[in-house]
């Protein structure tokens, strides 16, 4: 019975240290943002910038350089955004911004791409969110 407790808590706790694993290389590179927060919750991120709106730009560099940039060098053997369903990218009052849906899939596609397609595939796998969609 010990023997079982003991797999047991240790399977549940590597579960708990790749659930994170992402969020250490996320919160560095994101130091130029100065989130609020970034959060993970059942494999969705919720990064709260300190910015009353969050505009195209600001979506755009923290999109491709905070989010995407980190799992370029050596995106196979990464897991990082692995188990990420998607961002979200919000203003201060997690009222309103970007949701970035299949995070890894579009970086890894658009780590592959000229500057200007990398834009495009990003912004192909995002859409606008407003207090009703982050329910």
């Amino acid at each position: 019975m010990k023997r079982t407790l003991v797999v047991l808590l240790a399977l549940s706790s590597f579960g708990c240290f790749a659930k994170s694993a992402t969020l250490p290389t996320l919160n560095k590179s994101m130091k130029d943002w100065q989130p609020i927060s970034v959060i993970e919750d059942k494999g969705v991120i919720t990064i709260t910038l300190n910015e009353a709106q969050v505009t195209p730009d600001i979506y755009d560099s923290v999109s491709l350089l905070g989010i995407c940039t980190p799992l370029w060098p050596d995106s196979q053997k990464t897991s990082y955004l692995k188990n990420i369903k998607e961002v979200r990218v919000l203003n201060k009052f997690n009222y309103s911004g970007y949701i970035f849906e299949s995070p890894r899939a579009a970086c890894d596609e658009a780590g592959k791409a000229q500057p200007e397609q990398s834009k495009i595939i990003i912004l192909s796998h995002t859409h606008l969110a407003m207090r009703d969609d982050l329910k």
